[in-house]
């Protein structure tokens, strides 16, 4: 179910479209995180993983990097998410206020015409 959501990621290559590289924020540090970490490091339309805050095991991760900002810290998610170009976005918290605020002031910054997924 979890790797469903990133399917245009990760079927084969035949199947997907040219895109451009895309950066993803995944929000959380438990196991879920890192399983989504490993897997989507292994997509070449994948170009850079940040986990906020992540775990010693994401870390280790190819093209991921943790971030040490806090989850409900939503200006500073922001703010991170626009400097980088993040176009996916994904939280596993039960509380998903972060990804909820993130998505909402990412996509009225980019306007109509830019490409952000929440999933």
């Amino acid at each position: 179910l979890i790797f469903s959501e990133f399917s245009d990621l990760l079927s084969p290559l035949p199947l997907r479209r040219p895109m451009s590289p895309l950066s993803v924020l995944i929000i959380g540090s438990g196991g879920r995180e890192h399983a989504l970490t490993w897997r989507l490091s292994t997509s070449p339309l994948v170009d850079r993983i940040f986990v906020c805050p992540g775990n010693g095991g994401t870390s280790l991760e190819a093209k991921t990097t943790n971030v040490d900002l806090s989850p409900s810290d939503f200006p500073a998610l922001v703010d991170f998410a626009v400097k980088n170009e993040v176009r996916k976005i994904r939280s596993f918290q039960t509380r998903s206020d972060a990804y909820n605020h993130v998505s909402r002031s990412l996509l009225s910054s980019r306007g109509p015409n830019n490409l952000l997924s929440m999933v």
